[in-house]
């Protein structure tokens, strides 16, 4: 049996073409991949950058019990490695709860106040800067400084915060 002249070499072109098929399917399959871990390390980062912030809000919180117009740095872990982030407090708002006041105040007016409590990650740390705002009203305070009562600074500063170096487990 003899087979006609012109089939010959049709299966080294099939193959050929099969290899190069493969060839370009796994090249777009580690590039997928590539892609993937970067996406997902950038939300790693982004969950990290998040944790830092709201730890060090819940840090002042719990350290200033008597809030105040101000920047403070502060330093948290996050997965063993050091982030620095500044909390910026100030006041939005207060509202008058007893006008006359009580025994306690010495008569002077008591307050509701409100207070938008911001925390903005350093990107030196892990590669992003997330800012994330918190806010908190605190009954009969009766303290709030309103505008030309005192000097809120404006959150996010524009230069790097130091923070105090820690030691992270």
């Amino acid at each position: 049996m003899t087979t006609p002249r012109v089939s010959k070499g049709f299966a080294l072109a099939v193959a050929l073409f099969m290899l190069v098929l493969l060839t370009l399917i796994g090249v777009t399959a580690m590039k997928l991949t590539a892609t993937h871990s970067r996406i997902v390390g950038n939300l790693q980062v982004a969950t990290e950058q998040e944790m830092a912030a709201r730890a060090a809000i819940e840090t002042y919180v719990t350290d200033h019990p008597a809030l105040a117009c101000e920047v403070t740095p502060i330093s948290v872990c996050i997965h063993q490695r050091q982030v620095c982030v500044s909390v910026c407090t100030k006041c939005i708002g207060r509202g008058v709860r007893n006008p006359e006041g009580g025994s306690i105040s010495g008569g002077k007016p008591l307050y509701d106040s409100y207070w938008d409590i911001s925390a903005t990650t350093e990107p030196e740390t892990l590669g992003a800067e997330v800012t994330i705002h918190w806010g908190l009203m605190i009954p009969l305070s009766g303290f709030c400084p309103q505008e030309g009562e005192g000097e809120c600074p404006i959150c996010p500063l524009g230069e790097p915060v130091l923070c105090p170096a820690i030691t992270c487990p």
